[in-house]
């Protein structure tokens, strides 16, 4: 399971970090450097999941140096950072997520996903001028369902700002939450739960907040004990 990665998001919850570890070593012991990029790229997957984000970005750190040992091509270069920008974005530093993903415009002007983190990141640091700008951009460039949903729900996050938010906004973050869950993308479900628990608290319903905490906890620690 841990040679080819087809589907890390498949494993990461069926086979435990001290694999992951195990598997490293055994590479590292036959020089398959490669594999040993993969086993790290997992288990900052795994690490994330989990909430150990600043783990996750130390080991990020290190598979650079790993591209730079293999002189891998620079897409290699380009998912790293975007990855290390989205934990620093969970990890709520913005302004590092913000110095990444500025990096990563050397290496993928076109990506969606940096769209989408820029996106994350002036929103969340409540620079929604900022945050309009690649709004707009998304808008022109997106045609993927999933991305749609979520800049929808950007949309009127950065249309509320720091105001007392409307149901729209509530009914649009619950729709995101209930299909990440439906697709067992639990990551997305941490990180909009998260959200959606500051809304609830800032409209002052500690009772949903409370509720959607435990929810969160819950599956969590089912996750970490399966």
């Amino acid at each position: 399971k841990l040679v080819n990665f087809s589907r890390p998001e498949l494993v990461i919850f069926t086979v435990p970090l001290s694999c992951i570890d195990i598997a490293n070593d055994i590479f590292t012991k036959g020089n398959a450097y490669i594999r040993c990029y993969n086993c790290d790229i997992l288990k900052s997957m795994a690490l994330v999941y989990y909430g150990e984000y600043k783990q996750a970005i130390s080991i990020i750190d290190n598979c650079f140096k790993i591209v730079d040992r293999l002189n891998l091509p620079s897409s290699h270069v380009a998912r790293l950072l975007r990855n290390k920008a989205l934990y620093h974005i969970y990890n709520k530093e913005y302004e590092k997520a913000l110095n990444t993903l500025n990096k990563s415009l050397s290496y993928d002007k076109n990506s969606n996903l940096v769209i989408m983190y820029y996106i994350y990141a002036y929103s969340l640091s409540k620079q929604y001028d900022k945050a309009d700008h690649w709004l707009f951009k998304a808008q022109m460039k997106f045609t993927d369902k999933d991305m749609l949903l979520e800049l929808d729900f950007w949309k009127s996050y950065v249309k509320n700002k720091n105001d007392i938010p409307d149901d729209k906004l509530f009914i649009k973050s619950r729709r995101i939450i209930d299909k990440f869950i439906k697709d067992k993308f639990y990551e997305g479900y941490f990180f909009y739960s998260d959200i959606l628990c500051s809304l609830y608290e800032r409209a002052k319903d500690f009772e949903n907040a409370y509720y959607l905490k435990k929810d969160r906890d819950f599956l969590l620690n089912n996750l970490k004990n399966s």
